[in-house]
């Protein structure tokens, strides 16, 4: 099933099973949601398990799965799901929400999560030009806090590979416990831009949070 069929089905079945107007569906959105919240609870996630937890049934997910496999993503050797944005491998942003000890892909990862995930997450990264420890505080609905004080980030705002944590834009996109730090690294990346937690927290609010803000208010 390609792209568009797949969108069109999803978008027919929530009609037919929400009563939601197919212009006004926002089923993969949802799913996209459901996923990361299903990962959230600190297991391999398998088409049947998303199923459930999205109340869909178990073809849709397993047509999303085997799409996925060939976008990217993390995959255990039985075909779970393991790692999409938020993974269960180890990556150097620790994000640790409802008592799970988790992982993001990259910074900009970390910052957006909680407001899908509906949670507070507490972060902690390493500076990669000084090693200092850097520990976030991220609600799901209100500005972070953070330690340093001057701590700011790396971001690639061009569209590209995102398809893991090693990907080029994954791998540029870190924290620093300060701008001193980041212009040191970013001579050697002059794609990236160094943003404050301020301002990237007001980058995922416009171009993250507020395109899924009608799916969200349906799984409330």
């Amino acid at each position: 099933m390609s792209q568009q069929n797949l969108d069109e089905y999803l978008k027919n079945w929530d009609f037919k099973n929400n009563s939601i107007q197919p212009e006004e569906s926002t089923l993969a959105a949802r799913l996209e949601i459901m996923t990361y919240r299903t990962l959230a609870e600190g297991h391999p996630v398998s088409p049947g398990r998303l199923a459930r937890a999205a109340n869909v049934p178990l073809e849709i997910t397993e047509t999303l799965f085997e799409q996925g496999k060939t976008l990217g993503g993390e995959w255990d050797v039985e075909g779970r799901l393991v790692g999409n944005v938020l993974t269960l491998n180890p990556t150097p942003h620790s994000f640790r929400i409802n008592g799970k000890d988790l992982f993001t892909w990259c910074s900009l990862d970390a910052i957006h999560l909680p407001r899908l995930l509906g949670q507070t997450a507490e972060v902690e990264s390493t500076d990669p030009v000084s090693g200092e420890k850097i520990r976030l505080t991220i609600p799901p609905d209100a500005n972070p806090t953070y330690h340093p004080p001057e701590t700011v980030l790396s971001i690639i705002l061009a569209h590209g590979d995102r398809n893991g944590p090693q990907s080029p834009l994954c791998s540029q996109m870190l924290f620093f416990a300060s701008r001193d730090n980041a212009e040191i690294w970013i001579r050697d990346h002059p794609q990236a831009t160094i943003m404050t937690v301020e301002e990237v927290y007001q980058l995922v609010r416009e171009n993250v949070h507020a395109p899924l803000e009608k799916a969200l208010k349906q799984l409330e």
